[in-house]
């Protein structure tokens, strides 16, 4: 008898024991007597084996299979072997009969039993012996009578000859196939974690192995080499690790027809059988896939029909085809392809196939009936890059694929470059075969480019001629075909009069297209109309619940007509209205769904527009930052599809975000970039707002006249579109700036009176409320010269400013004093003192404080004498500068001294941020009880946008200061904990985040903060930011107190290390 070879009853040391936290709690919590790992070559099965023992730390008996082990005696004598070292108490047979083998299982089942541990028995590569009958027997007997501390577990490239049907119904087998043993992408990511790729390069290549055990570890193999012998091209050394690797254990196993068969087919995305038997010649296709699933030679069965290779497995057999064949075959393979699934009605697939053949004759008739069909499903994008892949001149011979071709340009936004050259390409190629309804459908997409560059006149008449052309050849058409094109043209035509404001025409005109719609085609057709309501949205006169239902019938009709993208589209459009409306909650779960769609569905141009919407969302309730990275997002992914219109937008929205938060050198580079790209789409209406924007931003940085200049530049443009919202807007922003200017009143006043007149007769008063921080000072110049002072001062009422305050003085950060809304410069004050005494009386709010009290705090080291006459000094100074035009003998309105105690009056002439901070902060913080209603909570945010800073943060050691400087921040903390507080409970954790790090930033020992910071990164997987500010913590405690952070933060920590 042949002598046992020990290495076999070794189990391989993994080289890294990876735990596959998934599939280790598969194999730990499995209650079944059999576990089978069944997948083909180098997917993980030994891996996964051998690294969950040395994990799991559990006695083994490890048996490595090869085909000598057919040999019942042989298999026995290994059984025995492997026992024997586990335990001295094994059985022992010398021979194999079938007889003696039910002695045997009794021997080794009783011998296993003994066993006080669990036990694996493991059968490495079973399928080397899954044809020796009285092995299987063995096995099958070994499996009932199984003690149930032990599991056996076959690794196998087949499915085992055994009553598996049985053991399942009886719960006693388990089973993982190649599926569950590829790598997830988390996996990937922790498989690769100590090489430090980035998220791209772990993304490529778990897409290219497809998770394929052997694929990722020859992946990783390669990379080590490179990094340790400096090889440029890790890529190739992999792909020729893995070539080699298919060719030893699968190809080199096949027959040369087998090959020849899974060359040819390699070409299909999927194998369907009948074609792939058209396409190769062979007969017994269905045959010969079966087998090699069944071998699991890199073949899934999809369903009845059709068949997927592993794609490194599809790669590979490419790569061979091309070598072996050349590459006219390889065309030529392609070329039957596309003609045998066009025959199939298999467009797309067609398409592809003949593209890669060349064959672009074939490949235009292909398109001329698919490509319509993806226009009218807004499929802008994929029919744009599926003409692209034409030849120039093969695309212009076709007047409908050039006319096609400029659709998809001007319909999806893609930028206004060519769409004029294919138009008149397509118009002339019509114009020659005398094809009117050519001729039609091209003035009706001209029409539709004028309309978005803001061309309303040249618009309307393209819309008219396309009209003219469609009558002439009405009775020529059928009825689907001209109701269809009748109907947009008339939307078309109704739009125009719209953009030149004409309502009652446009209104004439919608019906008309709506009739259309409703009379002649499917329903699902009258969603097309809901597009018209975009441009009422913005327009105040429009009822925008009837703008949100025409959109809601939109999503469903475009919903049912299959049209995904429109349907999207329709959906992120509501959530534009409800963000309007002020229903911020429903808009935001309305674009995150429209999000989260569109990226599983990967329809980038609807993920573009809802990044946009998100961050304008998110930019009208307070969220900024997520707001910018949201607006950045939108402009890449505008750039890349080149939707210059929505990145132009993005750019305009971040240019004001910037200049708001006074980062004027961000704010000019968007500025700028938002006005050349509106120019490259000569879209004027886009040109004036990027103009009358980047005005604002030289206004906010103080460039007075540069900012008239560019108002005056964008009201040209206004006057000459008729756009008369955009024009009272200028007037009023050039008011404002001639008015810093201290320009003539008289043509301020023309300025103001035309722009009140415009915003009166189209109640156009919303305009104010959303400009309110820049009109405020122009609003109260019109109602001190009269101009429409009744309309002008109830609007100041509302917002609460009907009251002009004379001084005001800002203590909160940066200490500033304003008289009339004029700075005072710092040099006024002629020392630290007069400075210090205002600042002393304004905290002391109202409160008669008594003179020694001043005398001791300010002249401490002075008598009483001195101390007097330096006080009586200030007090001449502080009023001076206050009140220059006070007569030396008079009263003072503001600077109160009476019986010796000194105040400062606060009149209804007087605002101090402190005061309100304190006031109404107290009185809302202390009366809060867990009223968190949205409105409270704005209150609040608004409350708290006071505190700019600490309390005269500038001046630092006035012992005097501290304790009203500490209630102060103080009352700001527990203002910040609250609305943390209420972040979180509302899911917004990015939110709850900025607090407490804001928070720390003041108080930064403060252990609270912490905890609640670190259990926020870590509920959120930011987890390495969690660390960090955790070590930031303890170095704190360490070098300030000498102490640790508390128990329950440290095992926080401990959680994630």
């Amino acid at each position: 008898m042949d002598p046992i070879i020990s290495t076999k009853l070794i189990c391989p040391e993994p080289h890294n024991i990876f735990i596959r936290e998934r599939l280790f709690a598969f194999l730990e919590e499995s209650g079944a007597k059999l576990i089978v790992i069944n997948a083909g070559a180098g997917f993980g099965k030994t891996s996964l084996v051998s690294s969950f023992l040395a994990w799991r730390r559990i006695p083994f008996l490890w048996y490595q299979l090869d085909q000598e082990d057919s040999d019942i005696h042989l298999f026995m004598k290994y059984l025995e072997a492997g026992l024997e070292k586990i335990s001295g108490n094994h059985p022992r047979l010398k021979t194999g009969s079938p007889g003696e083998l039910k002695d045997y299982v009794a021997l080794i089942i009783n011998s296993l039993s003994s066993l006080s541990d669990g036990l694996y028995i493991v059968l490495e590569d079973y399928h080397q012996v899954e044809h020796a009958p009285l092995i299987n027997s063995l096995l099958e007997k070994m499996v009932i009578y199984l003690p149930p501390q032990v599991k056996i577990i076959l690794t196998t490239r087949n499915i085992p000859p055994l009553p598996l049907a049985s053991f399942r119904a009886k719960g006693w087998l388990k089973e993982i196939e190649g599926e569950k043993l590829k790598f997830t992408l988390e996996e990937t990511r922790g498989f690769f974690k100590d090489l430090n790729l980035s998220e791209e390069d772990i993304l490529k290549i778990w897409k290219s192995t497809e998770g394929w055990a052997a694929g990722l570890k020859l992946a990783r193999y390669a990379m080590e080499i490179e990094r340790k012998y400096g090889l440029s091209h890790p890529e190739k050394t992999f792909i020729s690790y893995a070539d080699e690797y298919i060719r030893e254990e699968v190809i080199n196993k096949m027959s040369p027809e087998m090959v020849r068969f899974f060359e040819q087919t390699s070409i299909l995305d999927t194998v369907e059988v009948n074609l792939a038997a058209e396409l190769t010649g062979y007969g017994e296709t269905e045959k010969l896939l079966d087998e090699a699933v069944v071998k699991n030679l890199f073949v899934t069965r999809l369903d009845e029909n059709e068949y997927r290779y592993l794609q490194m497995f599809k790669d590979y057999l490419e790569r061979r085809l091309l070598s072996v064949s050349g590459e006219d075959e390889l065309k030529k393979l392609h070329q039957t392809a596309g003609h045998l699934y066009w025959e199939r009605k298999q467009k797309i697939k067609a398409l592809n196939h003949l593209l890669q053949a060349e064959d672009y004759r074939s490949l235009s008739l292909v398109m001329q009936d698919i490509i319509p069909q993806m226009i009218k499903q807004g499929e802008y994008e994929k029919a744009k890059s599926w003409l692209d892949k034409l030849p120039d001149n093969i695309l212009k011979s076709s007047p409908y694929l050039t006319l096609y071709r400029a659709m998809a340009e001007v319909f999806g936004g893609f930028g206004y470059n060519l769409p004029e050259e294919y138009l008149h390409i397509a118009l002339k190629g019509f114009e020659d075969n005398q094809d009117y309804y050519g001729i039609a459908q091209t003035l009706m997409t001209k029409a539709n480019y004028n309309l978005q560059r803001g061309y309303g006149h040249n618009a309307l008449e393209d819309g008219f001629k396309s009209l003219e052309y469609l009558e002439k050849m009405a009775d020529n058409l059928d009825t689907d075909s001209k109701s269809e094109l009748l109907g947009e043209i008339y939307s078309i035509i109704s739009q125009s009069y719209l953009l030149l404001e004409k309502w009652n025409e446009s209104t004439l005109w919608l019906q008309k297209s709506i009739e259309v719609f409703k009379n002649n085609l499917s329903r699902n057709r009258i969603s097309f109309m809901a597009r018209e309501y975009q441009f009422f949205i913005y327009h105040p006169r429009q009822n925008l619940r009837q703008a949100l239902s025409a959109f809601r019938f939109a999503s469903k009709m475009w919903e049912n007509a299959g049209n995904s993208h429109e349907s999207l589209m329709a959906k992120i459009n509501m959530a534009i209205i409800y963000r309007i409306l002020g229903e911020y909650d429903v808009a935001r779960d309305l674009v995150a769904a429209c999000l989260a769609k569109a990226e599983q569905s990967g329809d980038n141009r609807a993920i573009a527009f809802a990044l946009f919407t998100q961050g304008q969302i998110q930019r009208d309730t307070g969220q900024i930052d997520k707001a910018i990275e949201a607006f950045h997002d939108a402009i890449f992914l505008g750039g890349t599809l080149g939707l210059n219109q929505l990145e132009a937008a993005a750019h305009h929205c971040l240019s004001s975000l910037y200049r708001k938060a006074g980062n004027i050198t961000a704010a000019l580079e968007h500025g700028h970039e938002a006005l050349r790209l509106a120019e490259v789409m000569g879209i004027n209406y886009f040109i004036g707002q990027a103009n009358m924007n980047l005005a604002m931003i030289y206004w906010a940085a103080g460039k007075l006249a540069e900012a008239r200049e560019i108002f005056s530049k964008a009201r040209e443009i206004f006057i000459a579109w008729n756009a008369q919202y955009e024009l009272a807007r200028t007037d009023f922003y050039i008011a404002a700036v001639m008015l810093d200017l201290g320009e003539d009143n008289q043509v301020i006043n023309s300025f103001l009176e035309e722009g009140l007149k415009v915003v009166k007769a189209n109640d156009y008063r919303f305009f104010f409320y959303r400009e309110k921080e820049n009109l405020v000072k122009i609003l109260k110049y019109c109602a001190g010269k009269g101009i429409e002072k009744e309309y002008i001062d109830n609007i100041l009422k509302e917002w609460g400013e009907d009251k002009s305050y004379l001084y005001k003085f800002y203590a909160l950060g940066a200490f500033k004093v304003f008289i009339n809304d004029k700075p005072i410069p710092d040099n006024i004050w002629k020392n630290n003192k007069v400075f210090g005494l205002l600042r002393y009386l304004l905290i002391n709010k109202g409160k008669k404080i008594e003179r020694d009290i001043i005398l001791d705090t300010f002249w401490p080291e002075m008598d009483m004498k001195t101390a007097s006459a330096n006080l009586s000094s200030c007090l001449y100074t502080l009023r001076k500068a206050l009140e220059p035009e006070l007569k030396k003998a008079a009263h003072s309105n503001l600077i109160k001294y009476n019986k010796g105690h000194l105040w400062l009056e606060p009149g209804e002439n007087v605002y101090c941020d402190v005061w309100e901070f304190v006031e109404e902060g107290e009185k809302l913080i202390q009366n809060w009880e867990g009223n968190d209603d949205t409105n409270r909570i704005k209150k609040l945010e608004a409350i708290l946008s006071l505190y700019k800073g600490d309390l005269f943060e500038e001046y630092p050691y006035d012992d005097w200061v501290i304790p009203f400087r500490e209630r102060i921040r103080e009352l700001w903390c527990q203002g910040q904990e609250i609305l943390a507080d209420w972040a979180v409970k509302h899911n917004q954790i990015e939110k709850g985040i900025k607090i407490y790090k804001e928070l720390i930033l003041k108080e930064p020992c403060r252990e609270r903060y912490y905890e609640e910071l670190l259990q926020l990164l870590i509920e959120s997987g930011q987890k390495k930011e969690a660390l960090q500010y955790y070590q930031k913590y303890e170095k704190t405690l360490r070098e300030e107190f000498g102490v640790s952070p508390e128990e329950k933060i440290q095992r926080l920590i401990k959680e994630i290390l």
